[in-house]
């Protein structure tokens, strides 16, 4: 355990009994005049895991984002990231980890803008220049278009304008990504291709793209993306891929001192954010602002929130157990990324909900609900006319009996959670993965009525937890007619 530590709220774990290059992280850093504060050392440490390939040794995440707030010390953590990699060729702990030398790497940087992203790669450059590391720089060009570190191993750290067409043509090991709240999903896929083949090629030790930004809005959908993938790798200890978020809960005071002490890793620590200048801070800056950008809470325009999410974690707490009066709804990721299966039942004057199960992929769902049904007796449930849809003749064909819904079911099914969270009708476990749904759940119009939009990210589980509430609570005499 590393002193000091403020544990990330969500994050990746450190295997301890894995080799890391973290600490040869942190040297550079060192280097730079820079030291590591407690929570850059943690990142570097579990960024840099590394696992046994074909060729070697590799590192086992080929994503990693941090999300932490304003001041906290990203800059100099990515710009250790920087060095490093770019130094690795002539460091003989990286040659002696990996079990080979390593050959020049390539190394890119984009922000919000061009403009953004040359302002913060200049700043880069000024601290590498102004350290001892300035002298293994073999010279740096600033030509506009042509903006690019060359270092003395022939390594290159240049910037990229953050475009559909900025890195074409590049072949990199590592891409950082910052502000990452300001960028749109094609970015990715503009960026991705880019580190395909050095991924594996012998010369280098495993691509990495690394993001890094504070928390958004609704607009931040790379960001809300990016980090409701982030906390599934989490909770299902996926190595392959580091996500790290010092944020406070949705429901906490963002103007209380002790959610900024559980909060921000460097708060009172010397050369960190004080306390004091945080009061004023609060004070200067409108409630919201501060939660997203010192807290990293992502902060919905009330014309958008369907649902608070102080209002759904004060909701009830009721467990569900098996029963042929619970209603099992089904729902997919519009891009079939994942599937889920929540639980609802009639639980004295409330309705409790629960997600029973949400995994990668869309092939495990039928044979999962067929066993639930098998076992319970209860009602399925799912959109007929939603990304759900094939699963439904599937699930039939399986033998589980689908409760067919009309057009306008959805649409009051949303509706009626709605209320029913306002009525405090409804309760639930407290499942984080209802929470994230909740934080990018928006609605859009359909005729005269409205349903959840998914726009703003997976929101899979409030969706499937909509119809298996409405069904539980109405309990309809007749089957709904399809229209």
């Amino acid at each position: 355990m590393i002193a000091d530590l403020l544990e990330p709220r969500i994050g990746t774990r450190r295997h301890r009994k894995t080799l890391t290059l973290g600490p040869v992280v942190a040297e550079v850093a060192d280097q730079l005049g820079m030291p590591f504060f407690a929570w850059q050392r943690h990142r570097a440490d579990v960024s840099y895991e590394l696992e046994p390939c074909p060729a070697g040794v590799r590192l086992a995440a080929g994503t990693a984002l941090t999300i932490a707030g304003r001041q906290t010390g990203k800059t100099a953590a990515v710009t250790a990231d920087v060095a490093f990699r770019c130094l690795a060729p002539e460091l003989p702990a990286v040659a002696a980890a990996v079990g080979h030398p390593v050959g020049a790497q390539h190394v890119a940087f984009t922000a919000q803008d061009r403009i953004g992203a040359l302002g913060r790669w200049y700043e880069h450059v000024e601290m590498i220049m102004g350290s001892p590391l300035g002298e293994r720089v073999a010279k740096v060009v600033r030509k506009n278009g042509e903006e690019c570190v060359h270092w003395c191993n022939g390594s290159k750290y240049r910037v990229v304008t953050p475009s559909k067409t900025g890195a074409r043509g590049l072949s990199l090991d590592v891409v950082v990504i910052d502000e990452a709240l300001a960028h749109e999903p094609w970015l990715l896929d503009a960026i991705a291709p880019t580190m395909a083949q050095r991924d594996g090629a012998t010369a280098s030790f495993g691509a990495q793209l690394v993001i890094v930004s504070n928390a958004g809005d609704e607009t931040a959908e790379l960001l809300n993306a990016q980090r409701e993938i982030g906390r599934r790798a989490v909770a299902e200890d996926d190595r392959h891929r580091v996500h790290l978020e010092w944020s406070c809960a949705d429901d906490a005071d963002p103007l209380d001192p002790a959610v900024w002490a559980q909060t921000i890793p460097t708060l009172d620590r010397p050369d960190g954010l004080s306390s004091a200048f945080l009061a004023r801070q609060a004070e200067t800056m409108g409630t919201d602002a501060f939660a997203r950008e010192y807290l990293c809470r992502t902060v919905w325009s009330q014309n958008r929130r369907v649902i608070a999410p102080d209002a759904w974690a004060d909701l009830p707490h009721i467990v569900l157990h098996p029963s042929p009066q619970a209603v099992l709804a089904v729902e997919v990721a519009p891009d079939r990324s994942s599937a889920v299966v929540v639980a609802a039942c009639k639980v004295g004057e409330h309705v409790g909900v629960e997600l029973v199960d949400q995994h990668p992929g869309v092939d495990w769902i039928v044979e999962r609900v067929a066993e639930l049904t098998a076992r319970t007796r209860c009602r399925v449930v799912l959109d007929r006319y939603g990304p759900a849809s094939p699963i439904g003749a599937v699930l039939e064909q399986a033998g589980v009996k689908i409760v067919p819904l009309a057009s306008h079911d959805v649409a009051d099914a949303a509706a009626a959670l709605v209320d029913a969270v306002t009525a405090r009708r409804v309760g639930h476990v407290g499942d984080i993965r209802f929470q994230d749904a909740i934080s990018v759940l928006g609605r859009r119009q359909r005729g005269d009525r409205w349903v959840f939009d998914r726009h703003g990210g997976d929101i899979s589980a409030i969706v499937a937890a909509s119809l298996a509430f409405w069904l539980a609570d109405t309990k309809p005499t007749r089957i709904p007619a399809i229209h």
